[in-house]
């Protein structure tokens, strides 16, 4: 800006100057030479009365020769080029006698006797400029075609003192024509034009310069003060800058209103300060989730539930559409209820499922409200949040309980009506095969009681999932359960491909307090699904690592599978949810592991990334 403006002032200094110098100059070298060609003609006059003079006193005196001397007498002078007195005819005078010897017969006065001069070449009678002194009987100057030469027409009046010689019938009796060289004057012009043009143009040059210095000084300094300044408010932000005001004129006056300007700006910003973080407190410390939304569906305000919610910082969610952060989604939902308040500015409401910056999944109630402005358009939808995902988790492990409390009671039937048979059979079974000798009646029992045997642990572990079997609970060491855990699964025929390791990282002595059979039951789940994950992957892998945690202890089981999916994870827990084939489980293990953890004091949880496997982490206190 700078620059410019100090361009735009030069070329205003040049352009006013050179308009100045073109204006004066324009004055002043016609001035001149007027004044020269004035001078010129002031002199010519001074020679031309000064000759009429001299020739009406010799004509009166009948010194007619004189008249002749007095003529070369000029003719000699300094830029003198001719000198001559013509008749009214154009001719020259004194070369014809007639005139002059009629006079002498007439008054016998022989003054006037004379000698006739030479002839000499007159002037054209009916040129412009003679016309004109005949007419006006006054001088006229005029200048030849080239400027060189001024000529001046003097008339000879023919006075009283003359009628005696030549009578009073014309006015006139001639002219004395005297022609001056102006080459003196032109040499001089363009002298003058040589000096004031090169002159003019250092006077413009050092004008400008000191125009310029001084507007630099007074106006574009200042100026530029002013705009670093603005400058540095809008990059760097108020920081009580000020600028210094050393004049009482406009530019001081624009200073004093910059900074009268700045400070308002500073209280306003202040002010807006302490409401955006009144506004974000108040937000804050409500229960629910706020987030506003402008027509393009981008999230332009979040309060910290919001945040907290979606598992991520706030910065993350400023900014971004919503349909794409919280949904995946290229587009915006179908019954998105922002929507629904932008087009028919009305509050809506809607239950939406959503995905955590973590991955996993959130259920909230969504209420949108209406910001209208001064003119009733919709400009910014306020966007309520309710998150339910635990009161909906709630209520699904309420609606299993009752159905576990009637399974429980059917089990119970069950064990009854099942278990005595089964018993019965198993006994004769067993009679049956002590008493026969033959081999296929013997073997045939034998597969009998094999499978009343697996009927009764079917019915057991159907028992044992819908109310878990209670025991003591002591202080007993982790790494006896979690080594006897391990070592069973190793002997199930999913493990057979399947590299398992742990690690206790200095936990061996660690004791927790738990029913040892409920705990171990806990890890086999656990370490059966893993080994399911991994089935039929190559280099399949399940890893335990026990860690110390704020107090507790964190037993970890993570797998190389496929992982989980982000709308299962938070579902795995609930009773009969499984993503196995039905012929492969219930969808009890789990739930009851997650009931056993709660009942030892401790928690549950899973992190999952689909394709890259899945982490249980077990957390119980250390006794």
């Amino acid at each position: 800006m700078k620059n410019r403006l100090d361009r735009k002032i030069v070329g205003i200094i040049v352009v006013v100057l050179s308009l100045a110098l073109i204006v004066f100059g324009a004055a002043l070298i016609p001035f001149i030479t007027n004044q020269l060609h004035t001078g010129h003609v002031n002199r010519i006059t001074l020679l031309g009365e000064s000759m009429v003079l001299h020739i009406k006193e010799e004509m009166l005196s009948g010194g007619a020769l004189e008249v002749d001397k007095l003529m070369r007498s000029f003719r000699v002078l300094r830029n003198v080029q001719d000198v001559k007195v013509l008749r009214t005819d154009g001719n020259t005078a004194f070369r014809d006698l007639s005139t002059l010897d009629a006079v002498v017969r007439r008054t016998h006065d022989t003054r006037f006797q004379r000698k006739a001069l030479e002839p000499a070449r007159g002037f054209d009678p009916a040129d412009p400029h003679f016309q004109e002194m005949l007419k006006t009987r006054g001088p006229v100057s005029f200048l030849s075609e080239d400027n060189m030469t001024r000529t001046m027409l003097f008339p000879l009046k023919n006075e009283e003192a003359c009628h005696k010689c030549h009578g009073a019938a014309e006015p006139l009796r001639g002219a004395v024509l005297i022609s001056l060289s102006t080459a003196r004057i032109m040499n001089t012009i363009t002298q003058v034009k040589e000096v004031l043009i090169p002159g003019f143009a250092a006077i413009m040059l050092i004008t400008a310069i000191l125009l310029w210095a001084l507007l630099k000084r007074s106006i574009i300094l200042p100026i530029q003060k002013l705009a670093d300044h603005a400058n540095t408010i809008t990059n760097e932000g108020l920081h009580g800058l000020r600028v210094e005001a050393k004049t009482d004129d406009e530019i001081g006056g624009l200073a004093a209103s910059f900074n009268a300007m700045t400070e308002k700006l500073e209280r306003n910003y202040h002010e807006l300060e302490n409401q955006e973080r009144f506004l974000k407190g108040v937000l804050s410390q409500l229960g629910e989730g706020i987030t506003v939304m402008d027509p393009d569906y981008n999230i332009v305000l979040v309060n910290s539930y919001v945040a907290k919610v979606m598992k991520m910082p706030e910065s993350e969610i400023l900014g971004k559409k919503c349909y794409r952060l919280i949904h995946r989604r290229e587009d915006r939902c179908p019954d998105c209820p922002v929507a629904i308040t932008f087009a028919t500015g009305k509050e809506a409401y809607t239950c939406h499922q959503g995905i955590a910056g973590d991955g996993s999944v959130t259920n909230a109630e969504l209420y949108s409200y209406p910001l209208k402005d001064g003119n009733g358009k919709v400009t910014r939808v306020v966007e309520k949040v309710q998150e339910v995902s635990h009161r909906l988790r709630q209520e699904e492990r309420l609606r299993q309980a009752e159905k576990l409390a009637a399974m429980g009671l059917i089990g119970g039937g069950v064990a009854h009506e099942v278990g005595n048979p089964l018993a019965s059979i198993s006994s004769l079974a067993q009679v049956m095969q002590k008493k026969t000798n033959e081999d296929f009646t013997r073997e045939n029992l034998a597969l009998l009681l094999h499978h009343v045997d697996r009927i009764s642990r079917i019915v057991q572990d159907f028992l044992a999932f819908s109310r878990p079997a209670s025991g003591p609970v002591v202080p007993v060491p982790l790494k006896y359960v979690l080594d006897s855990s391990i070592k069973l699964a190793r002997y199930d025929t999913r493990f057979e491909n399947v590299e398992i390791s742990c690690a206790y990282n200095g936990m061996e002595g660690k004791k927790v307090a738990c029913n040892p059979d409920q705990l171990q039951q806990v890890f086999l789940n656990i370490l059966f699904n893993a080994a399911d994950a991994v089935a039929g992957r190559e280099g399949g892998r399940v890893s335990v690592s026990v860690a110390s945690v704020n107090g507790s202890v964190n037993i970890e089981f993570g797998d190389n599978g496929e992982g989980i999916a982000p709308a299962d994870t938070g579902r795995i827990f609930e009773a009969f949810y499984t993503t196995k084939e039905p012929q492969h489980g219930m969808g009890m293990g789990l739930f009851v592991s997650y009931g056993i953890i709660k009942t030892l004091g401790g928690a549950i949880s899973v992190k999952s990334q689909q394709g890259l496997g899945a982490t249980f982490t077990v957390t119980l206190p250390v006794s």
